[in-house]
């Protein structure tokens, strides 16, 4: 695969068709959906598709699960400060 930073003009049409790869591709190679906003400068990974492999996906924000046995300890957690799942909620003791 190739980078190809974005110029001012570019829209994703061009940039498969100048790569000879199919925007589909283009589009989930590069995690961009619909309107298929491109921000001049942003660099895109283009040309073949890497085999065995597919770019990571994500739909919204990902958040730690936090035991209710550690709330109300400090953060970041240290050794100190490990709880488990089974922790109490009130003590944070097993």
């Amino acid at each position: 695969m190739e980078i190809h930073v974005v110029s001012p003009g570019e829209n994703v049409d061009q940039i498969a068709a100048r790569y000879n790869m199919p925007v589909e591709t283009l589009l989930r190679n590069n995690q961009i959906v619909y309107p298929y906003r491109l921000a001049v400068g942003q660099a895109l990974l283009v040309g073949e598709e890497s085999k065995g492999s597919l770019p990571a996906e994500s739909s919204g924000y990902a958040y730690p699960f936090i035991s209710p046995g550690c709330w109300g300890r400090p953060f970041p957690f240290s050794r100190k400060y490990l709880c488990s799942p089974t922790d109490s909620p009130r003590t944070g003791i097993s």
